[in-house]
């Protein structure tokens, strides 16, 4: 993953990673480290001249970078360290593997699949936390499928580009011609006919079809696993808008049962909707069974458009899969699960 070379001279120059040093020395200073020749990782470097620094024998084919990045894929489930530290190493080396993968004219259509599932499951993850910088995920994300573009226009790299394109339309309110989501052709099946029916229902503000269409997704299905962490950053959107024109319809003083309105919004039960409904400043019922609406519009609070929701994504798994709720506990998602999530 790294020549023996570059590893010394990054160890000469201070710049050995927490993840790269020995087990001995890796909780030491950054003078007192040494190098694991197994751990260490191959990282982008440009000169003062604009450049790229090179070593012998440090140049990657493509079955090593396919073997970096597993290795990187095992560092984010299995490392015991915090995931949003462990998430900024991979994502350092991920960008030299795309690098790399430019220089060399590598067509690497799975190393590009695989280092963006990664950058996608690793911001549903990071969603909310204090130090996760959303657009350098977004630029990563962007950079991996437009390189994925050059190589492989299939169904479902199309689709995902349609899906992230239809993210930023949801999150900036903005209309455009549906069928230049997704290049190729609108005739097709499956994959495509999905994200052009989503962002049909978006452009015509129907938007509990939109809700309708990615919550009854077929679970099973690897690709749906992974449209659902791209597209969970809508849902708070989305759901916000639809309380928005319930509120306005309702009137003032009218109850609405929790469990109506979780249909209304697509929640998992009424409990849920009710705790979303008062975060967005409606008025709860005595009995906590009712939201009371009112004329005043609800609260524009940023944060419910991020809205985490694990049981969108995980359904019935969520608490077989997720080991608890704290970020830094992802590690204890089973190994299985993410492994065939990301591959």
């Amino acid at each position: 993953m790294c020549s023996l070379a570059e590893a010394s001279f990054r160890r000469s120059t201070l710049e050995l990673s927490f993840y790269e040093s020995t087990v001995d020395t890796r909780s030491l200073n950054s003078r007192e480290r040494m190098y694991d020749s197994n751990k260490c990782v191959k990282k982008y470097r440009r000169s003062a001249a604009g450049g790229v620094k090179r070593f012998d024998g440090d140049v990657r084919s493509y079955n090593d970078l396919m073997i970096t990045l597993e290795y990187l894929c095992s560092l984010m489930v299995f490392e015991s360290n915090c995931f949003y530290n462990v998430e900024e190493f991979v994502q350092d080396r991920i960008r030299g593997v795309n690098v790399e993968l430019v220089q060399e004219r590598i067509r690497g259509g799975e190393v590009l699949r695989k280092g963006y599932r990664m950058s996608v499951f690793s911001g549903y993850v990071l969603t909310g936390h204090k130090n996760y910088v959303q657009k350098f995920n977004e630029e990563q994300k962007g950079r991996c499928l437009n390189m994925l573009m050059d190589v492989d226009e299939g169904d479902e790299v199309m689709s995902f580009r349609g899906l992230t394109m239809l993210k930023e339309y949801v999150f900036t309110g903005k209309r455009g011609d549906v069928e230049g989501i997704v290049k190729g052709s609108f005739e097709g099946k499956g994959k495509v006919k999905f994200v052009i029916d989503l962002g049909e229902a978006w452009e015509e503000g129907n938007y509990r079809r939109f809700l309708k269409l990615i919550t009854e997704a077929d679970p099973s299905d690897p690709w749906t696993y992974l449209m659902k962490f791209i597209m969970s950053q809508c849902l708070g959107n989305v759901r916000m808008t639809i309380l928005k024109c319930s509120n306005k319809a309702y009137g003032k003083g009218e109850k609405v049962l929790g469990e109506e309105m979780a249909r209304l919004l697509f929640m998992k039960n009424g409990e849920t909707a009710i705790k979303f409904a008062e975060e967005a400043g409606l008025s709860i019922s005595e009995d906590r069974r009712h939201v009371v609406m009112k004329v005043q519009p609800v609260l524009e609070d940023k944060n419910l458009e991020c809205r985490r929701d694990d049981d969108f994504v995980f359904g019935d798994l969520k608490d077989e899969i997720l080991g608890g709720e704290d970020v830094d506990k992802v590690r204890l998602l089973k190994p299985e699960f993410v492994q065939w999530l990301l591959h």
